[in-house]
Protein backbone atom coordinates (compact mmCIF):
# COMPACT_ATOMS: atom_id res chain seq x y z
CA UNK A 1 0.00 0.00 0.00
CA UNK A 2 2.87 2.26 0.95
CA UNK A 3 4.77 1.31 -2.75
CA UNK A 4 0.95 2.20 -3.79
CA UNK A 5 0.34 5.62 -2.36
CA UNK A 6 4.33 6.67 -2.95
CA UNK A 7 3.90 5.54 -6.83
CA UNK A 8 0.64 8.28 -7.33
CA UNK A 9 2.21 11.25 -5.31
CA UNK A 10 5.09 10.62 -7.67
CA UNK A 11 3.30 10.30 -10.86
CA UNK A 12 1.17 13.49 -9.63
CA UNK A 13 3.97 15.62 -9.02
CA UNK A 14 5.39 14.68 -12.32
CA UNK A 15 2.39 16.24 -13.95
CA UNK A 16 2.41 19.42 -12.35
CA UNK A 17 5.19 21.25 -14.67
CA UNK A 18 2.86 20.21 -17.15
CA UNK A 19 -0.44 21.49 -15.99
CA UNK A 20 1.55 24.56 -15.32
CA UNK A 21 3.11 24.72 -19.31
CA UNK A 22 -0.84 24.28 -20.09
CA UNK A 23 -1.60 27.45 -18.17
CA UNK A 24 0.65 29.79 -19.37
CA UNK A 25 -0.18 29.08 -23.08
CA UNK A 26 -3.72 29.85 -22.14
CA UNK A 27 -3.17 32.98 -20.76
CA UNK A 28 -0.32 34.11 -23.33
CA UNK A 29 -2.86 33.49 -25.85
CA UNK A 30 -5.89 35.49 -24.50
CA UNK A 31 -3.29 38.16 -23.74
CA UNK A 32 -2.39 38.10 -27.17
CA UNK A 33 -5.52 38.01 -28.59
CA UNK A 34 -6.63 41.26 -26.10
CA UNK A 35 -3.52 43.30 -27.34
CA UNK A 36 -3.82 42.53 -30.78
CA UNK A 37 -7.42 43.36 -30.49
CA UNK A 38 -5.74 46.60 -28.92
CA UNK A 39 -3.72 47.26 -31.36
CA UNK A 40 -6.46 47.44 -34.39
CA UNK A 41 -7.33 50.73 -35.95
CA UNK A 42 -10.64 52.26 -34.63
CA UNK A 43 -13.64 51.87 -37.55
CA UNK A 44 -13.75 54.37 -39.84
CA UNK A 45 -16.57 55.30 -42.37
CA UNK A 46 -16.25 54.48 -45.60
CA UNK A 47 -15.84 56.71 -48.77
CA UNK A 48 -18.59 56.33 -50.77
CA UNK A 49 -18.00 58.97 -53.26
CA UNK A 50 -17.20 62.50 -53.04
CA UNK A 51 -20.52 63.21 -50.94
CA UNK A 52 -20.95 61.00 -47.84
CA UNK A 53 -23.55 61.51 -45.70
CA UNK A 54 -23.61 59.05 -42.77
CA UNK A 55 -26.03 61.27 -41.04
CA UNK A 56 -28.87 61.64 -43.32
CA UNK A 57 -28.53 65.41 -43.16
CA UNK A 58 -28.68 66.63 -46.84
CA UNK A 59 -31.98 65.56 -47.94
CA UNK A 60 -33.31 67.05 -51.46
CA UNK A 61 -30.05 69.34 -51.35
CA UNK A 62 -27.80 66.41 -52.67
CA UNK A 63 -28.95 66.40 -56.35
CA UNK A 64 -27.63 70.66 -56.66
CA UNK A 65 -24.10 69.53 -54.39
CA UNK A 66 -23.43 66.77 -56.70
CA UNK A 67 -23.86 68.86 -59.53
CA UNK A 68 -21.70 71.35 -57.57
CA UNK A 69 -18.90 68.94 -56.79
CA UNK A 70 -18.49 67.40 -60.08
CA UNK A 71 -18.56 71.12 -61.40
CA UNK A 72 -15.61 72.03 -59.14
CA UNK A 73 -13.63 68.50 -60.77
CA UNK A 74 -14.37 68.92 -64.50
CA UNK A 75 -13.91 72.83 -64.58
CA UNK A 76 -11.39 73.83 -62.11
CA UNK A 77 -9.60 69.89 -61.44
CA UNK A 78 -10.40 70.20 -57.79
CA UNK A 79 -11.94 67.04 -55.83
CA UNK A 80 -13.54 67.85 -52.81
CA UNK A 81 -14.60 65.50 -50.30
CA UNK A 82 -17.32 65.64 -47.67
CA UNK A 83 -17.91 63.83 -44.83
CA UNK A 84 -20.97 63.93 -42.81
CA UNK A 85 -21.21 61.63 -39.81
CA UNK A 86 -22.95 60.91 -36.13
CA UNK A 87 -19.69 59.24 -34.78
CA UNK A 88 -16.33 60.25 -33.96
CA UNK A 89 -14.44 57.03 -32.32
CA UNK A 90 -11.60 59.77 -31.29
CA UNK A 91 -14.08 62.04 -29.65
CA UNK A 92 -11.30 64.77 -31.52
CA UNK A 93 -13.05 66.34 -34.91
CA UNK A 94 -9.22 67.03 -36.07
CA UNK A 95 -7.69 63.97 -35.50
CA UNK A 96 -10.92 62.06 -37.23
CA UNK A 97 -10.45 64.61 -39.97
CA UNK A 98 -6.72 63.97 -40.57
CA UNK A 99 -7.53 60.02 -39.96
CA UNK A 100 -9.43 59.70 -42.78
CA UNK A 101 -7.61 62.39 -45.00
CA UNK A 102 -5.14 59.67 -44.38
CA UNK A 103 -7.78 56.50 -44.60
CA UNK A 104 -9.39 57.84 -48.00
CA UNK A 105 -6.07 59.03 -49.51
CA UNK A 106 -7.43 62.28 -50.55
CA UNK A 107 -4.32 63.76 -52.80
CA UNK A 108 -1.89 66.78 -51.37
CA UNK A 109 -2.98 68.35 -54.99
CA UNK A 110 -5.88 70.33 -56.05
CA UNK A 111 -7.86 68.63 -52.38
CA UNK A 112 -10.33 69.99 -50.51
CA UNK A 113 -11.69 68.22 -47.60
CA UNK A 114 -15.26 69.14 -45.45
CA UNK A 115 -16.15 67.40 -42.62
CA UNK A 116 -19.34 67.85 -40.17
CA UNK A 117 -19.35 65.62 -36.90
CA UNK A 118 -21.35 65.79 -34.12
CA UNK A 119 -19.70 65.63 -30.57
CA UNK A 120 -22.06 64.82 -28.15
CA UNK A 121 -24.68 67.35 -28.63
CA UNK A 122 -22.82 70.24 -31.00
CA UNK A 123 -22.10 70.23 -34.53
CA UNK A 124 -18.03 70.65 -35.29
CA UNK A 125 -16.87 71.24 -38.74
CA UNK A 126 -12.94 71.12 -39.96
CA UNK A 127 -11.58 72.16 -43.70
CA UNK A 128 -8.72 71.09 -45.01
CA UNK A 129 -7.32 72.71 -48.46
CA UNK A 130 -4.63 71.66 -50.33
CA UNK A 131 -1.57 73.83 -50.21
CA UNK A 132 -1.94 75.19 -53.48
CA UNK A 133 -5.31 76.27 -52.58
CA UNK A 134 -5.08 77.26 -49.09
CA UNK A 135 -3.49 80.85 -50.91
CA UNK A 136 -6.50 81.19 -52.92
CA UNK A 137 -9.01 80.76 -49.71
CA UNK A 138 -6.97 82.73 -47.64
CA UNK A 139 -8.06 86.10 -45.84
CA UNK A 140 -11.81 87.10 -45.63
CA UNK A 141 -13.15 84.60 -47.85
CA UNK A 142 -12.21 81.88 -45.39
CA UNK A 143 -12.70 83.79 -42.08
CA UNK A 144 -16.35 84.55 -43.24
CA UNK A 145 -17.46 80.86 -44.79
CA UNK A 146 -15.86 79.50 -41.02
CA UNK A 147 -18.25 82.41 -39.64
CA UNK A 148 -21.82 81.24 -41.72
CA UNK A 149 -20.94 77.30 -41.61
CA UNK A 150 -20.77 77.97 -37.39
CA UNK A 151 -24.01 79.79 -37.44
CA UNK A 152 -25.90 77.28 -39.49
CA UNK A 153 -24.13 74.38 -37.49
CA UNK A 154 -25.35 76.11 -34.36
CA UNK A 155 -28.86 76.11 -35.66
CA UNK A 156 -28.42 72.20 -36.62
CA UNK A 157 -28.82 73.40 -40.23
CA UNK A 158 -26.50 70.51 -41.60
CA UNK A 159 -27.48 71.02 -44.93
CA UNK A 160 -27.39 74.88 -45.15
CA UNK A 161 -23.57 74.74 -43.65
CA UNK A 162 -22.41 72.23 -46.69
CA UNK A 163 -24.64 74.28 -49.25
CA UNK A 164 -22.76 77.79 -48.07
CA UNK A 165 -19.38 75.56 -48.06
CA UNK A 166 -19.69 74.69 -51.55
CA UNK A 167 -20.97 78.00 -53.24
CA UNK A 168 -18.19 79.59 -51.59
CA UNK A 169 -15.70 77.09 -52.84
CA UNK A 170 -17.46 77.72 -56.27
CA UNK A 171 -17.05 81.20 -56.35
CA UNK A 172 -13.50 81.12 -55.21
CA UNK A 173 -12.09 78.35 -57.45
CA UNK A 174 -14.08 78.08 -60.43
CA UNK A 175 -13.30 79.98 -63.58
CA UNK A 176 -15.66 82.84 -64.69
CA UNK A 177 -17.81 82.65 -67.72
CA UNK A 178 -17.54 84.18 -70.87
CA UNK A 179 -20.00 86.89 -71.42
CA UNK A 180 -21.49 86.34 -68.11
CA UNK A 181 -20.67 88.33 -64.86
CA UNK A 182 -19.67 86.97 -61.83
CA UNK A 183 -22.80 86.40 -59.93
CA UNK A 184 -21.96 88.60 -56.71
CA UNK A 185 -22.02 86.43 -53.74
CA UNK A 186 -22.81 87.75 -50.16
CA UNK A 187 -20.35 90.59 -49.40
CA UNK A 188 -17.41 89.80 -47.13
CA UNK A 189 -16.46 91.59 -43.56
CA UNK A 190 -14.41 93.84 -45.92
CA UNK A 191 -16.87 94.77 -47.83
CA UNK A 192 -18.97 95.57 -45.53
CA UNK A 193 -16.80 97.62 -43.74
CA UNK A 194 -15.92 100.05 -46.75
CA UNK A 195 -19.96 100.24 -47.30
CA UNK A 196 -20.79 101.14 -43.90
CA UNK A 197 -17.73 103.61 -44.28
CA UNK A 198 -18.85 105.09 -47.35
CA UNK A 199 -22.41 105.58 -45.91
CA UNK A 200 -21.28 107.31 -42.81
CA UNK A 201 -18.70 109.80 -44.84
CA UNK A 202 -21.71 110.19 -47.61
CA UNK A 203 -23.93 111.71 -44.30
CA UNK A 204 -21.32 113.80 -42.76
CA UNK A 205 -21.28 115.52 -46.64
CA UNK A 206 -25.64 115.78 -46.63
CA UNK A 207 -25.15 116.95 -43.28
CA UNK A 208 -22.68 119.56 -43.77
CA UNK A 209 -23.95 120.61 -47.12
CA UNK A 210 -27.50 121.21 -45.06
CA UNK A 211 -25.78 123.23 -42.40
CA UNK A 212 -23.56 125.27 -45.32
CA UNK A 213 -27.09 126.19 -47.00
CA UNK A 214 -28.75 127.22 -44.04
CA UNK A 215 -25.69 129.63 -42.58
CA UNK A 216 -26.14 130.73 -46.29
CA UNK A 217 -29.65 131.96 -45.47
CA UNK A 218 -28.78 133.34 -42.68
CA UNK A 219 -26.52 135.74 -44.26
CA UNK A 220 -28.16 136.69 -47.09
CA UNK A 221 -30.82 137.78 -44.22
CA UNK A 222 -28.96 139.59 -42.13
CA UNK A 223 -27.51 141.41 -45.51
CA UNK A 224 -30.75 142.27 -46.48
CA UNK A 225 -31.42 143.65 -43.13
CA UNK A 226 -28.16 145.76 -42.17
CA UNK A 227 -27.07 146.63 -45.45
CA UNK A 228 -28.41 149.61 -47.81
CA UNK A 229 -30.29 148.38 -50.94
CA UNK A 230 -29.22 151.99 -52.76
CA UNK A 231 -25.16 152.27 -51.60
CA UNK A 232 -24.55 149.18 -49.35
CA UNK A 233 -24.22 151.54 -46.27
CA UNK A 234 -24.82 150.16 -43.16
CA UNK A 235 -28.05 150.19 -41.77
CA UNK A 236 -29.67 151.69 -38.41
CA UNK A 237 -32.67 150.35 -36.69
CA UNK A 238 -35.37 152.44 -34.43
CA UNK A 239 -38.45 150.88 -33.39
CA UNK A 240 -41.77 152.38 -33.92
CA UNK A 241 -45.18 151.42 -33.25
CA UNK A 242 -45.68 148.41 -35.29
CA UNK A 243 -42.93 148.59 -37.21
CA UNK A 244 -38.89 148.95 -37.21
CA UNK A 245 -37.57 151.51 -39.45
CA UNK A 246 -34.44 151.80 -41.10
CA UNK A 247 -32.20 154.70 -42.14
CA UNK A 248 -28.82 154.55 -43.84
CA UNK A 249 -26.01 156.69 -42.38
CA UNK A 250 -24.42 157.20 -45.82
CA UNK A 251 -26.96 158.19 -48.24
CA UNK A 252 -29.72 159.15 -45.94
CA UNK A 253 -32.39 156.88 -47.51
CA UNK A 254 -35.08 155.12 -44.94
CA UNK A 255 -36.93 151.90 -45.15
CA UNK A 256 -39.79 150.36 -43.10
CA UNK A 257 -39.97 147.15 -42.15
CA UNK A 258 -42.63 145.12 -39.85
CA UNK A 259 -41.76 144.48 -36.74
CA UNK A 260 -40.82 140.73 -36.28
CA UNK A 261 -43.85 138.94 -33.54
Amino acid sequence: MRTARAFSSTRAYSNTPLLALWLILIVAGWLGGVFSAWGQELPLPKQIGALNDYAAAIGSSRPALQTALSALQSQAGVRVTILITLLDPFDDPSQLAARIRTNWKIEPKKAVFALYVKESDRWQFRLWLSPDLGQRLAGSTLTDLQAQVSQALLRRRVAQAVRETVAALSKALLPPKEGVPPKKGPPTSAERGAAQQGGNLALLYWGGGLLAAVLLVIGIRWLLYRLCPRCGGRLRARQGRGQRVYYCERCGARFTRPRAR
